[in-house]
């Protein structure tokens, strides 16, 4: 019958050809013969047009996941905002409520042991309306509404600082540190990046129990258009950090769903609240993960004075 086949071969590193194969072989039993009849056709042009189709589909779709990603945490994050607001106003009416009848009750209960223990459940409640207080702020900092003094920052310094913090959270952890010299500086809340880095280093930390490494770096980098177009950032010069456990490897719902909240392996805020920060800079933050590299958290901040 008839074969056909394409092969792409490569002459050199510098030169690629596609020839296309057809042939129609013949068979003669009783000869115990086979004959081909072919040709081979150079298709090098119509090839690489094809491949460009593909390389583009694939761009485009990869584009749109994107998009359809950052309409969903802008989504997620009118939610949080929305219940963040309606948290705090319900929080500041009991607040007030539990702190007239505290202050009815006053300090001396002449050996009252019920009143004694009405002041003891008030004053759980008062930390657990803390508590509740502070749950909301991370809410408020997801959905990128929280207060931020910006100042010309070195993200190596603020990286060595947050690092520090984390080796006495989880000492067991050992970190494999790259810093970009001449790193560009960027604009940036201190604390707020520092919490951020934080968060993500620990959630990286806890992708598997038997974490014992990850890998920090820094360095310059010129993003291009095609890059920031889903995240609806400008091209150009950005600092960035990255963190990298190369033993943890997650599926592609947990790479999806890493930013969101409460959907951490601790249940937590962490990552949406770090999410939430690195948006309010402007930047960038992705997740991915491969068998080869393991789970690697980017942020990416636009640089200044470069």
């Amino acid at each position: 019958g008839l074969i056909e086949a394409v092969y792409k071969l490569r002459l050199s590193p510098e030169k690629t050809i596609w020839l296309k194969d057809q042939a129609t072989i013949l068979t003669y039993p009783e000869d115990d013969t086979s004959l081909s009849f072919g040709c081979l056709t150079i298709v090098t042009t119509e090839m690489e047009v094809e491949e460009e189709r593909q390389r583009l589909t694939s761009e485009k779709i990869r584009l749109e996941n994107q998009l359809q990603k950052i309409h969903h945490f802008e989504a997620i994050g009118n939610l949080a905002e929305g219940i963040a607001h309606d948290l705090n106003q319900k929080i500041l009416g009991i607040e007030k409520n539990i702190a007239a009848t505290i202050e009815s009750l006053g300090t001396d209960y002449h050996g009252d042991s019920s009143a004694f223990q009405d002041y003891q459940n008030l004053k759980t409640a008062q930390q657990q309306i803390k508590d509740i207080k502070h749950i909301s702020s991370k809410l408020l900092l997801f959905a990128g509404k929280g207060v931020y003094n910006y100042f010309e920052t070195d993200l190596n310094e603020i990286t060595a600082y947050t690092l520090e913090e984390f080796r006495l959270k989880m000492p067991a952890v050992e970190l494999t540190i790259q810093y970009h010299d001449n790193l560009w500086h960027v604009n940036s809340d201190r604390a707020m990046i520092g919490r951020a880095l934080l968060n993500i280093c620990r959630h990286a930390a806890q992708l598997v129990p038997d974490t014992r490494k990850l890998e920090v770096e820094s360095r310059n980098i010129t993003l291009s258009p095609q890059f920031v177009e889903p995240y609806r950032r400008d091209p150009g010069d950005y600092v960035l950090v990255r963190i990298t456990n190369r033993t943890a490897v997650m599926d592609e719902n947990d790479v999806g769903q890493s930013l969101e909240p409460f959907n951490t392996p601790d249940k937590g805020l962490g990552m949406a609240s770090a999410f939430g920060i690195i948006k309010k800079h402007s930047g960038i933050m992705t997740v991915s993960s491969e068998d080869e590299k393991g789970s690697v958290f980017s942020i990416y901040l636009p640089a200044i004075n470069t």
